[in-house]
């Protein structure tokens, strides 16, 4: 078979990453990230089957080095299974790459979207498998792909139509056609905003309740196993049952007050190795500065700063060494617009939100962040304590009290917890590398401020 001149101008393109089939993922993610100090970017499932993909990388400039894939799909010489990827500068580019296979008779070329990049896959003489792809401007959770099919190609030139597109099928150069090769249907949940974090484990405190459950349900949703906590058992038990009936997710839960040694210790032995710490404690009553006493000081820092960063001192090292870590304190909005009335939480939650931005700095280079989240005006029923507090103060009826708690709020209303949760898992997401030290206001928008 003949082939251009190698002197023919063609696109520029560089060797970027390869996939291999494996059969232990986790066997050689410990290998490749434990001794050879590479950092897993994204995890996840691919096609009804089952299938894993893990995507690994030395340098923090690239999503991916190194593919690792399991399962059915890896048992079809598919062309993107054991294959060389080659990376090229514009859509132009790759463009004139695929007229040059065409008019070099390559067959089977594969044009597939992985919404982060966009790719054409083929195989050379011997059906080694190669792609060539130029980045898209998109961040999307990998795994993730489309292709065209042939049909589809032909329908696309006025040529033999598919009316069943359930039938149509990928095929390349001496490949197994199957369904798990990118057709029209997304693999994963493609860009419906996977947070790339299913399967993964994580620890929520104070969660049998209010906005700590908001943020365990919102991980679960994610398909991420939680361990839960609380000080109340018969309520923990309750939702306990709740999680594990509504997610197809592990939930375990451990009673007791986060503030004990112990019962930190008992959610480490529930899960010994959490992705995930998500900081949550019951604060400090509102009060008067004259009235504190050095126990109430030492008993607010106790339970919102030390407790936490106890927590954290648990966690962080196993999360660095696994190369994969997410870190998330619910503080509030009084560490950015502090009230004289809730001066133990300011000062305590406050010290918190120092170390661990002094933390986050030696941590972000292992793919782990650690963030804040300042929620102010939710409907839980810790607003619900200050509802009744301000009403008995104030010589009126809770609803009122409720309606005046509204109206300071730019929104007009309260957040609801689903929200909360939202924001928590999404920081807690793969997408989400890139942020850390941060404080994050969920406030409706009453923050007047610019930082």
């Amino acid at each position: 078979m003949s082939f251009m001149d190698p002197s023919t101008t063609r696109p520029a393109h560089q060797l970027s990453h390869t996939t291999i089939a494996v059969e232990d993922l986790d066997t050689m993610l410990a290998f490749y990230c434990g001794v050879l100090g590479f950092h897993i970017t994204n995890r996840g499932t691919v096609g009804p089957d089952g299938g894993e993909m893990a995507f690994i990388s030395q340098d923090p400039r690239e999503h991916h080095q190194i593919v690792f894939i399991t399962g059915a799909l890896a048992d079809h010489q598919f062309v993107m299974v054991d294959h060389l990827a080659f990376r090229t500068n514009s859509l132009d580019d790759l463009r004139r790459i695929g007229s040059t296979l065409e008019a070099n008779g390559v067959e089977g070329v594969i044009p597939i979207s992985h919404g982060n990049a966009w790719s054409l896959y083929f195989n050379d003489p011997e059906g080694n498998g190669l792609e060539c792809f130029v980045d898209s401007p998109f961040h999307v959770a990998q795994p993730c792909g489309w292709a065209r099919s042939p049909d589809e190609r032909r329908r696309d030139r006025g040529h033999d139509p598919v009316e069943n597109r359930d039938q149509r099928r990928v095929h390349a150069t001496g490949a197994v056609a199957t369904r798990l090769c990118f057709t029209t249907t997304p693999i994963g949940r493609g860009i419906a905003m996977d947070l790339g974090i299913r399967g993964r484990h994580a620890i929520v405190c104070a969660s049998s309740g209010g906005l700590g459950l908001a943020c365990a349900e919102a991980l679960a949703a994610e398909g991420v196993n939680i361990t839960i906590n609380g000080r109340t058992p018969s309520t923990l038990d309750e939702t306990q049952r709740r999680l594990a009936a509504d997610y197809d997710v592990e939930v375990r839960a451990v009673a007791g007050d986060i503030g004990d040694p112990v019962t930190r210790q008992g959610l480490f032995e529930a899960c010994p190795e959490p992705d995930i710490v998500v900081n949550n404690n019951s604060g400090p009553h509102p009060g008067q500065f004259a009235n504190w006493e050095h126990d109430d000081w030492i008993a607010a820092l106790d339970a919102n700063m030390l407790t936490p960063l106890a927590m954290i001192r648990l966690a962080v090292d196993g999360m660095v060494e696994r190369g994969f870590g997410r870190i998330v304190n619910v503080t509030s909005a009084m560490v950015k617009s502090p009230r004289a009335a809730m001066g133990l939480s300011t000062g305590a939650r406050a010290g918190l939100t120092s170390v661990s931005k002094a933390l986050s700095l030696e941590v972000a280079a292992a793919n782990v962040t650690i963030n804040n989240l300042l929620p102010e005006r939710f409907d839980t029923g810790r607003q619900r304590q200050m509802a009744e507090l301000h009403a008995s103060r104030a010589g009126i009826t809770v609803d009122q009290a409720y309606a005046h708690m509204t109206s300071t709020i730019a929104a007009k209303r309260l957040g609801q917890p689903s929200e909360f949760g939202a924001a928590c898992a999404f920081l807690c997401s793969a997408q989400a590398g890139f942020i850390s030290g941060q404080n994050l206001q969920l406030d409706g928008g009453s923050y007047s401020g610019l930082l």
